[in-house]
């Protein structure tokens, strides 16, 4: 066993499984409370698809282990955990990154409403 490798992957899994945890946590602090879901693609998110892109190429190889196979499979869990976590607005306040703010910590907002889109930019303290 290498031992670098296994704990790199070790390291790697551990990160991720606590990154999955966090955002299955705010998903369920947040359930119910967004009335009006955000669409946006951002570059967090494309960069997350990239991610999961290059973690199953790294299942190409000629020696695969079963951590190897956890990492990935952590890793992808992870990634849909902050998919799942939407942004978006509420009655008692706003979802951002899968992280409730409600209306009291607001300290700014600015809006830009064109043809088809209604932007809102909101500041919390």
């Amino acid at each position: 066993m290498n031992q670098p490798l296994f704990y790199g992957n070790l390291l790697v899994t551990l990160a991720f499984g606590a990154f999955a945890g966090l955002m299955f946590y705010r998903l369920a602090n947040t359930k119910g409370k967004i009335k009006y879901a955000g669409r946006q693609w951002d570059a967090t998110k494309i960069t997350l698809i990239v991610i999961v892109g290059l973690t199953l190429v790294s299942l190409i190889g000629n020696t695969i282990t079963v951590f190897d196979i956890l990492r990935v499979i952590v890793i992808i869990v992870a990634i849909v955990a902050y998919w799942l976590a939407k942004d978006g607005i509420g009655e008692e306040g706003y979802v951002t990154n899968g992280k409730f703010h409600a209306w009291k910590e607001l300290s700014g907002y600015d809006y830009k409403d064109d043809k088809k889109f209604f932007n809102l930019y909101l500041t919390s303290s």
